[in-house]
């Protein structure tokens, strides 16, 4: 693990984050010329998300009110920044756009609903913030941390099969589905947070052998899940969204194996460490790939998800010079609290 802004960081989960972050910036950019590829991103790269977030969920140390403005501080305040810094880069490229679209735009960013947004991506921070008060809200109410991860599977699946729509302000319908996640990573965290190679190579041969054969099985449905979209088809809503759950949890723990496995690429941890970063400066990563590819006369249509994979991976580049500055001058924005060096 190495230090940054005064917190252990994990290098696997950098890693899982990379992975993450990737998958949804190939997914709100098309998704038919993503095809496969946004299909199982879909399936469980913000679960993850929500998931590694709530392993470092500081519920017990600070008091409601505490809690309540760090994460503010951490989720609302960059949201808010670069809300106004997309908003006002939209308006560049579109300086006759409509006083009525205007208002909508700002509409849509003040209620932090998902899919009504300027940056597709930018939901996750308001709906993370009402995630994390309501799981410490949970926790002050319930003492008993394995009833509430039932608790929250429970309000989870109800919200999984009757509340998809509307999608109410800061997401909140879709908040109760990601609650579990949050609520799973937090309960998991004691026992998976020391995960290495080192560690594993120091267990005992019939625990490597149950770990090989967790990834190989894991491996092989996440596989067969990124062919064919599903394992298993019933026409029966709640066996099907049980399939789903199940899908969901065995590429979750195939990502964090793999995770554990390239923990030193940098690279992808460098990803990881920025996911904020990259999620709102997404449109305009893209748009200033787009507009130096006409300038230059580069020709360069995404229109498969090789070439999708490449145009989202140039974008990424440009935002990680973008953000060098910012993470060096104004951490704050980012939700950081010192510089990263």
């Amino acid at each position: 693990m190495n230090n940054i802004n005064g917190k252990n960081r994990i290098a696997w989960v950098d890693a899982a984050k990379g992975i993450a972050m990737i998958f949804v910036l190939i997914i709100h950019y098309d998704r038919n010329a993503s095809g496969r590829i946004a299909a199982l991103g879909l399936m469980f790269c913000v679960q993850l998300f929500f998931f590694l977030s709530g392993m470092f969920a500081a519920v017990e140390k600070y008091s409601l009110k505490e809690y309540i403005i760090r994460q503010a501080k951490s989720l609302l305040l960059p949201y808010a920044v670069f809300s106004a810094v997309n908003l006002a880069f939209h308006l560049c490229f579109n300086p006759h756009l409509p006083l009525n679209e205007i208002k909508n735009i700002i509409i849509g960013i003040i209620l932090a609903r998902r899919n009504y947004m300027l940056v597709a991506a930018m939901w996750f921070l308001p709906c993370l913030f009402l995630v994390s008060v309501m799981y410490k809200l949970l926790t002050m109410a319930i003492k008993n941390r394995r009833l509430l991860l039932v608790l929250t599977f429970a309000a989870a699946a109800y919200a999984k099969v009757f509340m998809q729509e509307p999608i109410l302000p800061f997401t909140a319908n879709q908040a109760l589905r990601f609650l579990f996640y949050f609520a799973a990573g937090r309960e998991i965290y004691p026992y998976i947070k020391d995960w290495s190679i080192e560690k594993f190579k120091a267990q005992k041969p019939a625990v490597k052998a149950l770990f090989v054969y967790h990834t190989i099985a894991s491996g092989i449905v996440t596989w067969i899940l990124f062919r064919k979209e599903y394992l298993f088809y019933w026409e029966n809503d709640f066996i099907f969204y049980t399939s789903l759950f199940v899908h969901t949890v065995v590429i979750i723990s195939f990502v964090i194996i793999v995770s554990v496995l390239i923990s030193g690429f940098a690279p992808l941890s460098a990803i990881g460490r920025n996911t904020l970063g990259f999620c709102c400066l997404e449109n305009i990563n893209r748009t200033a790939v787009n507009t130096a590819m006409a300038v230059t006369g580069i020709g360069f249509l995404p229109d498969s998800p090789v070439k999708v994979v490449l145009f989202n991976f140039i974008a990424m580049a440009v935002g990680y010079i973008i953000l060098i500055p910012v993470n060096r001058f104004c951490p704050f924005i980012l939700g950081k609290r010192k510089s990263v060096k």
